[in-house]
């Protein structure tokens, strides 16, 4: 890596710095400060609360390292531009092409950065925020969390339902729970209820106090009940998730989600044998939020590019107008962003595309800025 490499990286990485401390805060309390403040003044912990102000931080952070490549570009060359070391730099023979390298550089480590928080610091954060959240609501007297599952075989024929009167995902067990099995026919072949259903890492779910009634194939009923801990043997294939999974696909957040945790969830409903509106509608909007897992980041390189050439100018500008400018930049990416994805949701464009498009509009304009300045 040369000097002149080193010169730009080395400007760039203190404006990141506070870049993704000043939009993290910013996030933080426009999204989150005001219900915390509630939880306080309800009685609940403070380090309950504390704890959760942390969690729920990682989803915001991710968003914040693309944002902040962009004030960092804007701050960083604005600088060197203001002390015309651009001007010696190119008088030395480096095109504005050979200064943009250590800034796509810069924007491709912090994409890499982004895409492996994104994909395994924040989905276990937001996991772990959403079952202590449901602790502090159970503290508060709030409502039990009932949950209900369709149980598909491997055959993708449906097999069961499932419906719990409660569901505590932090240690991973259901109380009062129903399932009516059907085995992959039209009719039903058991119904089952339990005091508990309980999940054993590597063995699916166990159940305690259970009540069950069975269909034989001439038509007698049979009953059976048990007290003790016992897998459901025959039902393991459509109970296969866990907890985890299960608290995944009740996020209504794709942030939330790792591009994993989204793919297993666009499978199951692409499989799914009778899809409605809504479910194909949810079914699109899983899929804007799959290849935005891939796009957000690379936007840290869209972002990088197109600042340097906005904040070269013959006259001296400070700080605020990089601030300035970076916050009307993102809000218009933003804006274009959030228009694609209403028309993916609607089916009008391809989910992928919807992702990917303003993603390229910001390429061309930095491409087209590039050209500019460079003459």
């Amino acid at each position: 890596m040369g000097l002149l490499d080193r010169l730009v990286i080395k400007e760039m990485i203190g404006p990141w710095i506070f870049g993704v401390t000043m939009f993290s805060v910013v996030l933080m309390a426009g999204t989150y400060l005001f219900r915390l403040t509630d939880f306080i003044v309800k009685g609940v912990d403070a380090s309950d609360v504390v704890r959760l102000s942390i969690l729920f931080m990682p989803a915001l952070v991710a968003k914040t390292f693309p944002m902040a490549v962009l004030l960092s570009s804007l701050l960083a060359f604005a600088r060197l531009s203001n002390d015309s070391e651009i001007i010696a730099a190119q008088t030395g023979g480096a095109s504005l092409y050979r200064i943009m390298r250590p800034v796509a550089i810069f924007g491709l480590a912090v994409a890499a950065l982004s895409f492996v928080f994104g994909e395994y610091v924040v989905p276990n954060a937001a996991t772990e925020a959403s079952g202590l959240l449901r602790k502090i609501q159970r503290g508060l007297g709030q409502t039990s969390q009932p949950f209900t599952r369709t149980l598909y075989g491997n055959d993708g024929k449906v097999w069961g339902q499932l419906a719990s009167l409660d569901i505590n995902f932090s240690t991973g067990s259901m109380s009062d729970a129903t399932i009516v099995w059907f085995g992959g026919g039209r009719e039903p072949q058991a119904w089952a209820y339990f005091k508990e259903l309980y999940y054993v890492p590597g063995r699916s779910w166990e159940a305690r106090g259970a009540h069950m009634f069975k269909v034989a194939e001439d038509g007698v009923i049979s009953e059976s009940e048990f007290e003790r801990s016992r897998p459901l043997r025959g039902w393991e294939d459509a109970l296969d998730f866990s907890p985890q999974s299960a608290l995944a696909e009740t996020m209504t957040d794709n942030d939330s989600m790792s591009m994993r945790q989204l793919g297993e969830q666009i499978r199951k409903m692409e499989s799914a044998p009778k899809v409605d509106e809504e479910a194909r509608r949810k079914l699109r909007d899983r899929k804007v939020g799959y290849w935005t897992k891939v796009s957000l980041p690379l936007t840290a390189v869209m972002f990088a590019l197109l600042g340097a050439p906005v904040s070269i100018r013959r006259v001296r500008q400070s700080a605020g107008i990089g601030v300035g400018i970076s916050i009307a930049i993102i809000f218009g990416y933003y804006l274009l962003h959030s228009y694609m994805t209403v028309l993916a949701k609607g089916g009008a464009v391809n989910p992928a595309f919807s992702a990917f498009f303003p993603v390229a509009v910001g390429f061309g304009f930095a491409v087209a800025l590039l050209i500019k300045r460079n003459h």
